[in-house]
């Protein structure tokens, strides 16, 4: 059996470590592999290549453990920028990265693929993206714009969809936050009197 070289024994145990780590996280859709002590830019690079081999798939070929990793993805590249050593100069990549992901599963899910059902974590863990994102206005405009499209899709009857409070306080967080906006104080306000609006009005209970 042919020996193999230093680095490409290195990069063999690296890629079984980074499975080995996967396979414990998917099932629980937990951040497992994200905490597990591996470099940052291990960490992320495959996060891009998972990223990237479920977005270019077909329409409808996704296998079942694809789509369960899906939702761990989102909710990794969403809320763990330190640990993957992002910066506000790489994360609009990291937010469409995640938008992507969404995109994928709302496809999927009208290819025909009924075990493929996008949760309101889904898109909370898109809009927190965009929020940690560094694109100021933008993103608190895109933000705001999920947001709204998720109580259209609750009020049309997707209640999986439904806001939650973490939904509302992402969306208000991120107009706060856009310093490159005179006028985001106030738009962080509108999103608080539409809150009420909703709640008194009986279409979203969750909205107080």
């Amino acid at each position: 059996m042919p020996k193999r070289s230093r680095s490409s024994t290195s990069a063999f145990l690296t890629t079984t470590v980074i499975s080995a780590a996967l396979i414990i996280a998917a099932p629980t859709r937990s951040h497992a592999y994200i905490t597990s002590g591996l470099p940052a830019h291990t960490h992320r690079a495959f996060l891009r290549k998972l990223t990237d081999d479920i977005c270019n798939q077909s329409i409808g070929s996704l296998s079942p453990e694809e789509m369960s990793t899906c939702p761990m993805l989102m909710s990794a590249w969403a809320t763990a920028p330190e640990k993957l050593n992002l910066s506000s100069d790489n994360g609009r990549e990291r937010a469409l990265a995640v938008e992507g992901l969404l995109k994928r599963m709302i496809d999927e899910r009208r290819a025909g693929n009924t075990e493929v059902i996008a949760v309101t974590e889904d898109y909370n863990a898109v809009m927190k993206a965009w929020s940690m994102s560094g694109e100021g206005s933008k993103a608190a405009v895109r933000a705001e714009q999920i947001l709204i499209q998720m109580q259209d899709l609750y009020a049309a009857g997707d209640i999986n969809v439904q806001p939650n409070p973490e939904s509302f306080q992402i969306a208000i967080e991120a107009w706060t936050s856009a310093s490159d906006e005179s006028n985001a104080p106030a738009r962080a306000q509108q999103i608080l009197e539409w809150m009420s609006s909703i709640y008194k009005s009986g279409a979203n209970d969750f909205a107080k």
